[in-house]
C-alpha cells in the first residue's frame, strides 16, 4: 500500500487545457476600447471589426449585420456565419471580421504539453470578387494563436490559413519581425499554410473537419526563430481567433463551428 501510494505521489501532475465553447457574443467597438449589442449578458465571445468604415449594430435575433459586415449565430447549432463586404472598402485598407474568447485563462507553459491540437468545422459558403478597381483585391480565412512571454515580454502571433482568394497557397512567411512596441514588448507574426499538415483547403459550399496538431510547429518555430526567447517554459497561449479578412471590392461569407484549442 505505502509503495502504491509512493508511486502515485512521484507521478508527474497532468496540464490540460482548452478554449471555451461559444454560449454568446458580444461585439468590439471600432477603436477596441468598448464593448456593445450583446446577443445576451452572459456572451463569452466578441466580434472584432477592423478598418470597417461603419461599425456594426447591436445583435438583433442572434444577428448584427450593415453595409459592410453581417454576423449570424445559430445558438441550435452552435455555428457562428460571418460575411465581409468590401463595396465601401476603400483600396489598400484590410477589413476583418475576426472572432475571438472575451476573456480566459492563459495556458500553463508550452513546456508542460506534449500535444496541442486545433480542432476546427468550417464551410465556405462563397465568395465574390466584384471588381479589380484596386490594386490589392485579395482575402481569405484564417485562425490565429497568440502566444506570450512574460519573462522576456515577447509575443507571437501564429496565423494559419483556410483559404488564399488571390493570394499565393504556397507563401509561408513572417509578416511582423520584432516589432518593439511603445510598451517595450517585442512581437512577431508568423503565416502558415494547412499544406504543413499535409491539409488541403476546404471545398465551397462543404463541411469539412481539421484535427490538427499544431504543438510541434509553434513549438519548432519558437524554438528555433533568431531574436526570440527560445526558452518554451516562457511561453503561454495567450488567446485564438477566427474569421475573414479582405482588401478590395470582394465578398466573402464563411461559417465556423466546433473551434477548439486544447493542449495536455
Amino acid at each position: 500500500m505505502a509503495r502504491l501510494l509512493l508511486i502515485f505521489i512521484m507521478t508527474s501532475p497532468v496540464y490540460s487545457w482548452t478554449t471555451p465553447e461559444p454560449r454568446g457574443f458580444w461585439i468590439v467597438s471600432k477603436d477596441a476600447s468598448t464593448l456593445y449589442g450583446s446577443t445576451d449578458f452572459h456572451g463569452n465571445y466578441k466580434i472584432g471589426q477592423w478598418s470597417i468604415p461603419e461599425q456594426l449594430p447591436a445583435f438583433n435575433n442572434n444577428i448584427t449585420e450593415n453595409n459592410h459586415m453581417q454576423v449570424m449565430w445559430n445558438n441550435k447549432t452552435n455555428t457562428t456565419t460571418v460575411t465581409l463586404r468590401g463595396n465601401e472598402l476603400p483600396c489598400d485598407d484590410e477589413l476583418d471580421g475576426f472572432i475571438s474568447p472575451l476573456s480566459m485563462a492563459y495556458s500553463n507553459h508550452l513546456s508542460k504539453y506534449k500535444r496541442i491540437r486545433l480542432r476546427v468545422k468550417i464551410r465556405r459558403e462563397d465568395y465574390v470578387i466584384n471588381s479589380f478597381d484596386c490594386d490589392t483585391t485579395q482575402g481569405g480565412d484564417i485562425i490565429g494563436i497568440v502566444l506570450f512571454n512574460e519573462e522576456s515580454k515577447q509575443k507571437l502571433f501564429y496565423q494559419l490559413r483556410f483559404s488564399n482568394i488571390q493570394m499565393d497557397p504556397n507563401i509561408k512567411y513572417w509578416w511582423r519581425n520584432s516589432m518593439q512596441h511603445p510598451d517595450g514588448w517585442l512581437s512577431w507574426g508568423y503565416r502558415d499554410q494547412l499544406s504543413t499538415y499535409n491539409e488541403f483547403i476546404p471545398s465551397l459550399e462543404t463541411w469539412e473537419t481539421y484535427n490538427l496538431n499544431i504543438g510541434k510547429i509553434i513549438k519548432n518555430i519558437i524554438k528555433n526563430k533568431p531574436g526570440m526567447d527560445n526558452d518554451l517554459s516562457h511561453w503561454k497561449i495567450r488567446n485564438m481567433f477566427y474569421g475573414s479578412h479582405i482588401w478590395g471590392d470582394m465578398e466573402i461569407r464563411t461559417s465556423w463551428k466546433g473551434v477548439r484549442l486544447h493542449a495536455k
